[in-house]
């Protein structure tokens, strides 16, 4: 049976509003990533890597630092965990 003309106009609404809503998304959730994770930086590393992470005498300067770039992901979480 061919499917009547308001069964693929519902079709293609739906597909439609599903790829708006995939963009929208696309571009809400980075920011709230973002912003996540800097309310993870101010409560957890702040204190002592400073603002903008250019280091205080308690921390190093995670911004820009050579030692840092060198180092894998699992070895920076093993040096945050010590």
């Amino acid at each position: 049976m061919k499917p009547s003309v308001l069964q693929s106009f519902d079709t293609m609404a739906r597909s439609m509003y599903f790829w708006l809503l995939v963009l929208v998304l696309a571009e809400v959730a980075p920011a709230q990533v973002k912003g996540a994770g800097e309310q993870q930086y101010a409560a957890l590393c702040a204190g002592c890597h400073g603002e903008g992470a250019a280091g205080t005498d308690r921390g190093p300067a995670l911004v820009n630092n050579r030692a840092l770039r060198r180092r894998s992901e699992a070895q920076i979480r093993r040096l945050i965990r010590e």
